[in-house]
């Protein structure tokens, strides 16, 4: 596999990622909160935020394969990089449930309170740590988890695909893109990896585009192809976004200190945004429903959501993830 040097420097592409993943993150909250504005152009912009969703999966293509070239990503390293997943990802995953539980048990004992009353079921409580609820058709504690569980299908199979893309021979790398593009045809509903095969595909190919191990021509082919294919299982605007992500990886723009700010808590937003911020935009619903009133609700929502998750990237995930790059040490 060529060793030739990345198109920009390793800060350039880091302002890049978390760039990106705080635009994705907005839009999904935009995609949350947009439900309590009035109908008009705003409304419908909004509609489309669930796009971010695509974006991270290209992103997660993108960088795990560059995590395993710094291990060297041999089977050996599999247990490795699993458990350094779950130190990184799952602490935060855990508190936000617990949390959202524990709001929802406070609010029941409160007199006047007129929502859902409170009742887990142990199964369901399984089903959400193992990430199993749209397999065992049971509701999510974060809703928006379902890509969590596919993120995870990803990490166990990603390994193996690793070793296909670091190949010294341009003919396996290329086959390890087409044989994960093929999977989104594989006959698997949407609570599989299998069904998301191509938009991974498309993060590979920026990854193989940035190490220089695949040529321009070949590079566009393969993204037309995989967005094509991806688009026939999911839409054109999952597609087109999912392309317009594995480019803008690549890109030398490094996007605004805004946007990478936001991208460093974009975990921690994307875990509670909708207990935050859909608490204040269901609340907004009560309201009459005209553009000032609804658009202060929306504002605010959206600030006090990047608020609350800076205090929790703080002091939830941040100790969660300094302690994953200390395995393996």
């Amino acid at each position: 596999m060529s060793q030739e040097k990345d198109h920009y420097s390793p800060i350039k592409r880091v302002e890049i990622l978390d760039a990106l993943r705080g635009l994705a993150a907005l839009g999904v909250c935009l995609y949350h909160f947009g439900r309590g504005l009035p109908d008009g152009i705003l409304k419908q912009v909004c509609s489309h935020g669930n796009l971010g969703v695509d974006v991270f999966f290209v992103i997660s293509g993108f960088v795990i394969p560059l995590w395993l070239d710094r291990t060297g990503g041999g089977l050996k390293q599999i247990p490795a990089f699993l458990l350094k997943r779950f130190v990184r990802l799952y602490p935060a995953y855990f508190a936000a449930c617990t949390m959202i539980l524990a709001f929802w048990w406070i609010s029941s004992l409160v007199p006047g309170y007129r929502g859902k009353e409170f009742g887990i079921e142990g199964a369901a409580i399984s089903a959400n740590i193992l990430f199993l609820c749209d397999i065992v058709k049971m509701a999510w504690v974060i809703p928006v988890s379902w890509s969590l569980a596919i993120e995870w299908q990803y990490y166990i199979l990603v390994p193996f695909a690793y070793l296909m893309l670091k190949s010294q021979r341009a003919l396996i790398r290329n086959a390890a893109v087409v044989l994960w593009i093929s999977m989104s045809f594989l006959p698997f509903e949407r609570q599989w990896v299998t069904a998301y095969g191509s938009i991974f595909a498309l993060g590979f190919l920026s990854y193989l585009r940035w190490k220089n191990c695949i040529t321009l021509f070949s590079y566009t082919i393969l993204v037309v192809c995989a967005a094509f294919v991806y688009g026939m299982r999911f839409g054109i605007a999952p597609a087109t976004a999912a392309a317009l992500g594995s480019v803008a990886i690549l890109m030398p723009f490094g996007g605004f200190r805004w946007m990478r700010s936001l991208g460093q808590i974009s975990y921690s937003l994307y875990l509670t945004h909708v207990f935050v911020g859909g608490r204040i935009t269901n609340l907004g619903l009560r309201f009459e429903e005209n553009f000032q009133t609804r658009a202060v609700f929306f504002v605010a929502s959206i600030f006090l959501s990047i608020f609350f998750a800076w205090f929790f990237f703080q002091w939830v995930e941040k100790p969660s993830h300094h302690a994953s790059q200390n395995i393996g040490n």
